[in-house]
């Protein structure tokens, strides 16, 4: 999920029918496809609206696709071939991403060329997973956001967060596997505030973690909406903060629940009276 400030609009990838959605910034009435009805996507898995006004999108085995505003659609300019995990940009306009490599994970730095939708590799550093001895937790690293020269990334397999200090190069992870109600099962989407509070929602747990900058857990924010069960894409904007659900199957509902940002709280979510239609999604405003 992503804000396409040019269009005044959010990008929501729905990975199980294969599309993304352009919803109104305001009201998330859908107003199209992206990049259009005509274009068919193969497993969209991350997108990302970068500064320059193009719109970096992963799709599942392929790589990154690259599309540049026209003045009238977005059209495919380039594509960075691999297997790649998460979609964030530095203050330098770098294209950041985890790419997988056999079984090991590289975030890799992309530099964009001046005026033009062309990337270079830049930095690569190698992630220093978890690895638990337990057989079923097997390190599958998925979401990865930047804030203030640190990369964060979920790890969905074994319970984990990592923070990557891009600056010295020094990688830690927070968080625990168990059943606990400050524990990790399967965290995916990921936000970092102003405060370097890390917010994650867990896909089993269907609650959102909140871990303070230190790395020490501090709070949970649970979404009452039980039909809600797949977490997939935060987005923040001025004092909401969205979350976004997509189905598996089609006995399940995708939506999007937003969270309203208040003192002395990292997230409460509003009132679900306000629940309404609007297609295909379920929005609660």
């Amino acid at each position: 999920m992503t804000h396409l400030r040019r269009a005044k609009s959010i990008l929501i990838v729905d990975s199980y029918l294969g599309r993304v959605g352009v919803y109104d910034e305001n009201t998330l009435e859908q107003t199209g496809w992206f990049p259009s009805f005509k274009k068919s996507l193969k497993h969209p898995l991350y997108i990302y609206a970068l500064e320059c006004g193009s719109v970096a999108l992963i799709e599942g085995c392929k790589g990154i696709n690259i599309y540049n505003y026209n003045g009238v659609i977005f059209v495919f300019s380039n594509m960075i071939k691999g297997d790649f995990r998460g979609l964030a940009e530095s203050e330098d306009g770098e294209l950041i991403t985890l790419e997988i490599v056999q079984d090991k994970h590289f975030v890799r730095f992309y530099e964009r060329s001046a005026g033009k939708d062309e990337f270079k590799l830049g930095n690569s550093i190698e992630l220093k997973t978890s690895q638990s001895k337990m057989s079923d937790l097997k390190a599958l690293p998925r979401y990865l956001v930047y804030r203030k020269n640190k990369v964060y990334i979920s790890d969905y397999g074994a319970a984990k967060i990592y923070i990557l200090d891009i600056l010295t190069g020094h990688q830690e992870n927070v968080g625990f596997y168990g059943r606990g109600s400050e524990h990790l099962v399967n965290p995916l989407p990921l936000l970092v505030d102003d405060h370097q509070n890390i917010l994650v929602a867990d896909q089993y747990r269907k609650r959102i973690h909140v871990f303070d900058a230190k790395g020490i857990h501090a709070k949970r924010v649970h979404y009452k909406r039980s039909e809600y069960k797949n977490p997939y894409g935060f987005l923040r904007l001025g004092n909401f903060v969205y979350l976004s659900f997509w189905a598996k199957d089609r006995a399940e509902k995708s939506g999007v629940v937003r969270f309203v940002m208040k003192e002395g709280s990292s997230a409460e979510e509003e009132r679900p009276q306000n629940m309404r239609m609007s297609s295909p999604l379920d929005v609660l405003l």
